[in-house]
């Protein structure tokens, strides 16, 4: 019912009221205080005793029919850094994982760490070392897609984001250094373009003394940033296109359609915010109160009777009607998982973006061999090649994932 009711301006009855209350699933109480009435006023309007009055009937309108888009929130990226622990016990005692799961692998010059831990051969799950492997001092890092990788492991360990962080920020001492959270548009509540636009004509007030960035193009996908990487950091963009161009199709009808992204790379905030959510319950109106904070956009500037543009402070110009609703919707939004297992279609999505290319640039070298000048030994350099721990590793897994399969469809055909 209430989809067939958006951007219409019909007359709120009570009946439409409670349709909407119970759609949400909330009690009388919540939708009270969504509204910011009383329970008893609440009441009257819904049961049909006290007419709605019109500034209430817009208010209604807005947040649930006109803005009644679905948005979610998902954690895309994660850092913690364990002083007192060495990798291994982060993956036994925080991760709860197995150290057999995890390949050696490089570190990262930049942060001073020297070798890692990936788990099932990718940098996914990785787990930073400052000196050798057994030494104290690790980092955990958690990818975008590691973190769908990660969920899948959660709901195996039958728990969750919230209980894992914790476990290893108040039981094993560990300091988040940064944590991005990605809204997650399905509806197309933004529009990129718009949004780029009103940044240009400086329609939008930001707490940041840098400019905006702007990258991208029509096909690939427009993004919109604001703030610094290393402290508080926004990104608009636009996913479905994204997704399509790394796919190399046209279809843009792919789910998601946009994202906003918050990444808190200064780690007081970092902790707060994750304090936030383990302590309070309070993921989401912390995300949203970085929203609203740092970015305010506005209506375009008046004219006047010339024409000309009347110039007006931001606390004199009226808020832009879809960014009030994105910020006070906030109380509806839920947390999202989206658990993915590391499978045979990754793996060999892998191995076809960054392995074959260089197979078929060895056969074309090959080739070239007309005359006899030694090129024909890269083969013989290949049969000779030993495979590395953490290219053996990736082999096991790539193994397990194909057996997995085979016993799959066996039993598929023993049953039918």
């Amino acid at each position: 019912m209430l989809q067939s009711l958006q951007m219409v301006n019909f007359m709120i009855k009570a009946e439409t009221l409670k349709d909407i209350r119970l759609a949400k699933k909330w009690s009388l109480r919540q939708m009270a205080a969504y509204l910011d009435i009383s329970k008893s006023a609440y009441e009257r309007y819904e049961s049909g005793k006290r007419e709605i009055p019109n500034p209430l009937e817009e208010r209604i309108r807005n947040a649930f029919i006109n803005y009644n888009g679905t948005l979610a929130i998902s954690i895309d990226y994660l850092r913690i850094s364990f002083e007192n622990l060495t990798a291994q016990q982060v993956i036994t005692d925080v991760l709860n994982m197995k150290v057999v799961d995890f390949s050696v692998g490089g570190g990262n010059e930049g942060m001073l760490y020297r070798e890692s831990l990936n788990y099932s051969g990718f940098n996914y799950i990785r787990i930073f070392s400052r000196d050798e492997i057994d030494s104290v001092g690790s980092l955990l890092q958690i990818s975008g897609r590691g973190c769908r990788s990660f969920e899948f492991i959660l709901e195996q360990q039958s728990t969750d984001w919230a209980t894992f962080l914790y476990n290893a920020t108040f039981k094993k001492y560990g300091t988040v250094t940064r944590i991005d959270l990605a809204i997650n548009d399905y509806c197309g509540w933004f529009d990129i373009g718009t949004l780029i636009e009103k940044a240009q004509n400086n329609d939008v007030k930001t707490r940041f003394k840098s400019p905006h960035a702007i990258h991208g193009n029509q096909y690939s996908g427009w993004t919109l940033e604001f703030g610094k990487r290393g402290n508080v950091f926004f990104r608009f963009y636009e996913k479905d296109k994204e997704i399509a161009s790394k796919l190399g199709i046209e279809n843009y009808d792919l789910g998601i359609i946009n994202r906003y992204e918050l990444q808190i790379a200064d780690t007081r905030k970092a902790m707060q915010l994750v304090n936030d959510w383990v302590i309070r319950d309070q993921l989401v109106e912390s995300t949203y109160g970085y929203f609203n904070r740092y970015l305010t956009f506005y209506d375009e500037l008046p004219v006047d009777k010339q024409g000309n543009q009347v110039q007006l402070e931001f606390d004199d110009r009226t808020i832009w009607e879809p960014w009030h609703y994105f910020v006070v919707n906030a109380k509806a939004i839920k947390f999202e998982t989206i658990p993915e297992e590391i499978s045979l279609e990754r793996s060999l999505a892998w191995i076809q973006r960054s392995v074959a290319p260089t197979l078929k640039l060895i056969k074309q070298v090959e080739a070239l061999d007309l005359n006899h000048t030694g090129l024909g030994t890269v083969a013989k350099f290949i049969r000779e090649a030993e495979l590395s721990p953490k290219q053996e590793k990736l082999f096991q897994s790539i193994k397990d994932q194909i057996d997995s399969e085979i016993k799959k469809a066996q039993l598929f055909e023993e049953t039918h």
